[in-house]
């Protein structure tokens, strides 16, 4: 029987059978790094580039969590980082819509990660 946590991220919109086949089946493998999602910074630094204005680092921490959230198959805020990314890529920031979308998939991945464990 699958894991709550896996079953909400799915019906959140996340690809967990990507996820699952990426980690050979391996249910708990993929459950243990889920669980660092939360625990990693970059999210932060993400934002705390934005809010300085400062383009350069915000492509950084964008790209890295674009990547991190595609190989644990969190396509929902994978889709949503995209865009920023890209407008990162060109030396611009994004819009603060742009990063209120982001933060909204953010907080209900973290929310489902964390009261699921």
């Amino acid at each position: 029987m699958e894991h709550v946590m896996l079953t909400k991220l799915r019906e959140a919109g996340c690809d967990m059978d990507g996820t699952l086949e990426r980690f050979m089946n391996n249910e708990m493998l993929c459950m243990k790094f889920l669980r660092k999602f939360p625990k990693d910074a970059t999210f932060g630094a993400m934002e705390e580039a934005f809010a300085e204005g400062d383009a350069e680092e915000f492509f950084k921490a964008a790209h890295t969590m674009k990547g991190v959230s595609g190989n644990l198959g969190l396509s929902c805020l994978y889709d949503e980082m995209q865009p920023a990314v890209e407008k990162g890529r060109r030396g611009e920031l994004p819009t603060q819509d742009d990063m209120d979308k982001i933060k909204k998939q953010y907080d209900q991945i973290i929310q489902i990660i964390t009261e699921n464990e």
